[in-house]
């Protein structure tokens, strides 16, 4: 049975559409020394970051959570703005389809807002996009699904399976489910770490394309 061919859809930023885990890994590590604590790996970064930070850092540093926030923002800063990014392969094809097709396009992220908006426009991305919504824009951050309502707020889009959350994170996942949302995984599905399945699978921005082009229209 074929797909329907959504309405609109919600991206995850970091690692979805444009690769900056060395990013988030340096100024998480520079961060770590600064709080005199121990650094992680880079498998150690991916694995355990996917909640925002104002949900992550109080489990990991207790009563200074928001001293580390203040920490990891500026380093952050600083290696973004320095830094070359890299849109990851296939995502500008895949953007100017959806956007011919007039579905509605936002990105919603844990990164703080901030920070997200500036990026997102410095790479050339933001005339793609409705909204996007980052950390601290809705009352609660990924997994919940504040930030993605936020996201279509004012489309006149209900939620439902015409509404696809594109991600690659556990947050991402349970947002979808929990938004009533088509929750699709770029990337390989762990059960360990996503309890809840995904509704689509792909392993690209070129498989997701495909698939997209070969869904009914409404």
């Amino acid at each position: 049975m074929k797909l329907v061919k959504p309405k609109a859809i919600l991206f995850d930023w970091d690692n979805t559409l444009v690769s900056t885990w060395p990013i988030i890994h340096k100024a998480l590590n520079e961060t770590f020394k600064e709080m005199g604590k121990e650094v992680w790996s880079f498998e150690e970064t991916k694995e355990k970051v996917s909640h925002s930070a104002r949900d992550n850092f109080p489990k990991i540093f207790g009563e200074k959570s928001e001293e580390a926030i203040v920490i990891y923002r500026k380093h952050y800063r600083t290696f973004s703005e320095t830094s070359e990014y890299d849109t990851l392969e296939g995502v500008l094809e895949l953007l100017n389809y959806l956007r011919e097709q007039g579905i509605y396009l936002a990105v919603v992220s844990n990164k703080l807002g901030e920070i997200l908006r500036p990026e997102v426009e410095r790479i050339g991305l933001h005339e793609y996009f409705i909204k996007v919504v980052g950390s601290f824009d809705a009352l609660r951050d990924k997994p919940f699904p504040d930030p993605a309502f936020l996201a279509l707020e004012g489309s006149n889009i209900h939620p439902g399976d015409h509404v696809w959350f594109i991600g690659d994170t556990f947050a991402d996942i349970e947002c979808a489910h929990n938004a009533g949302f088509k929750a699709v995984l770029i990337g390989e599905y762990n059960s360990k770490l996503m309890p809840r399945e995904p509704h689509l699978v792909i392993n690209n921005h070129k498989e997701l394309l495909d698939l997209i082009k070969s869904c009914e229209n409404n």
